[in-house]
């Protein structure tokens, strides 16, 4: 695809293979990539497919993706899953879920039910380390923004010191 000025466009959009059986995943990506989408956005709500239960990490389904998608030729940029806190953490500490001026927590399940500035929920997001290292991921994207203003530059400078942090924009979704 050319645009105007004769620099490339390249076009992406966002994939969630968690909710999609696995045999139909090559099948997605051709088609994607036959109507011009060469790079998709996973994770953002897989907190639980990586961690089902608190310390308990499994990367196996994102790895199977990754594999599929660098088979298929697709580019990858892996979200931090962090827009969908798992119940587990919202049971066990309450101080992460998002509150009412007037001090009522929201309950888990609603969209943007987190507190992004509790630090115990800023502890338990660091979930996404070890895809960093997966030869397949173009980028990753740092998502952690409440009600769309970008706290994007202040999660970077905090994780300055793990390798691969690309940050780009919150998407209010």
């Amino acid at each position: 695809m050319e645009i105007v000025n004769g620099e490339r466009l390249v076009l992406g959009t966002c994939y969630y293979p968690e909710h999609w059986d696995e045999s139909l995943w090559r099948d997605d990506l051709r088609r994607m990539l036959e109507n011009g989408i060469e790079v998709i956005r996973i994770a953002e709500f897989a907190w639980r497919k990586i961690e089902r239960y608190e310390g308990v990490f499994n990367y196996d389904f994102f790895d199977r993706f990754l594999d599929a998608a660098a088979e298929m030729g697709m580019k990858v940029i892996f979200c931090t899953p962090t827009a969908t806190p798992p119940a587990w953490l919202t049971e066990k500490y309450p101080e992460v879920l998002n509150a009412t001026m007037d001090g009522v927590l929201y309950r888990h399940g609603g969209r943007r039910h987190y507190n992004y500035n509790s630090p115990k929920y800023q502890e338990l997001t660091r979930i996404t380390k070890a895809m960093w290292k997966n030869p397949h991921l173009i980028m990753q994207n740092i998502r952690q923004s409440s009600d769309g203003r970008s706290t994007t530059r202040s999660t970077a400078r905090k994780m300055s010191s793990i390798p691969k942090v690309i940050p780009l924009h919150s998407v209010n979704s």
